[in-house]
């Protein structure tokens, strides 16, 4: 508890002076219209004469190509729909298919997960008990909700181990696999309803989870930002043909980002998954499709969005897993890189160049860690 005030209370200051040095800029202040201009707001000076730059030269054909998650969007829309998922019991799967759904993709449920010798076979079990007693006590109203925290923390655990300990793809068909069943309708549906939730606070939040065993973080919110809208729109406006080639799942992108954005579907590209003649969700990927997860954005890129070999004017990413679209095409006219205070990482060096010699071909946009809008003119404050 003593922990929690003081971390509320470190918020609240860390919001008042973001506020002063951005002049004092909130959520409720009323911004220029996106839709009939390029806002200057809150970009870097020099990251937005690079793109205004780019902008005044458009060929028939030139095309962007955005990562989604924390660059468009800040915060993560694969985190959001996971934390309603596993809050609100949205799955679509026979309850009794649980433990298969989420050891689906893990080679080995024996394998101890750290030095506390839990296995993943152990994490399952216990989730799998605890979702059956949330399952009950939902309905309830005198429901024992320490029954759906412990259930929520080892769902995350359950994920977060499937990554770091078995690798992207188990953690993929892991993490997604919890929408198995549903249309992809209902997908972007659930990824709707996650985003309004997640776009409610002022601020980001950091949260633990806690199992018995282990304690994880758990970033709660999401925002858009008016200067990446209004950002899309000038770039469409000039003949840019705008795309989002993400590591999560398509159906949730191509939701938000088309309601947020006014992107259509068919210029996201995201993680795929078979479905069923029914239309149903398998917990497999779509075949002969890439991976869109570094090498495989690129594979994207070179496959589906320029099948000529045209290169990307733009291309704009914030992590390791967007270095290799950031860096595959020589001719490269600019690449945005959204920096949270990287000190370390592929991206450091783009990120060094960046400030040593904006737009040529990288710039640098700080992002303030806990907040939901952009730094023009200094490092981001960390997550508290």
């Amino acid at each position: 508890m003593l922990r929690n005030t003081r971390f509320s209370l470190l918020l609240v200051l860390t919001m008042i002076s973001c506020c002063a040095c951005t002049g004092g800029r909130t959520q409720e202040d009323k911004a220029p219209d996106p839709e009939k201009e390029f806002l200057l707001e809150m970009w870097e000076p020099d990251t937005y004469e690079a793109l205004c730059t780019l902008m005044e030269d458009v060929k028939e054909g030139d095309y962007a190509v955005f990562d989604f998650d924390n660059t468009m969007i800040i915060g993560d829309i694969s985190d959001a729909v996971f934390q309603y998922q596993v809050e609100h019991l949205r799955f679509a799967f026979d309850p009794k298919d649980f433990f298969s759904v989420v050891t689906a993709a893990i080679p080995d449920i024996d394998r101890p997960l750290d030095d506390s010798g839990v296995t993943y076979r152990d994490l399952a079990s216990s989730a799998s008990v605890h979702y059956l007693g949330a399952r009950m006590l939902s309905s309830s109203p005198f429901a024992d909700y320490s029954v759906l925290e412990t259930f929520r923390a080892e769902m995350l655990a359950l994920v977060h181990f499937a990554y770091t300990v078995f690798g992207d793809d188990a953690g993929n068909l892991t993490l997604f696999g919890l929408m198995t069943g549903m249309t992809q309708e209902e997908q972007r549906t659930l990824a709707l309803e996650a985003a309004d939730v997640a776009l409610e606070p002022t601020l980001l939040s950091l949260e633990f989870w806690n199992t018995e065993a282990f304690s994880l973080p758990m970033v709660r919110g999401m925002g858009i930002t008016p200067e990446m809208r209004s950002l899309v729109m000038a770039l469409r406006r000039a003949g840019v043909r705008v795309c989002i080639c993400s590591a999560s799942a398509q159906p949730m992108v191509e939701a938000v980002a088309e309601r947020e954005f006014g992107i259509p579907a068919a210029d996201v590209f995201g993680i795929r998954f078979q479905h069923d003649s029914a239309g149903r969700m398998e917990q497999r990927y779509l075949p002969d499709y890439p991976v869109t997860l570094k090498e495989g954005k690129v594979e994207c890129i070179n496959r589906l969005i320029s099948p000529d070999g045209r290169s990307p004017i733009l291309v704009a990413g914030d992590s390791d897993g967007d270095y290799q679209m950031l860096t595959a095409y020589p001719d490269l006219r600019l690449g945005l890189i959204i920096d949270k205070d990287q000190t370390e990482g592929l991206l450091l060096p783009l990120l060094t160049q960046a400030r040593q010699h904006p737009g040529h071909p990288y710039c640098g946009q700080y992002r303030a860690a806990n907040l939901k809008w952009l730094v023009p003119n200094g490092p981001s404050l960390e997550l508290l």
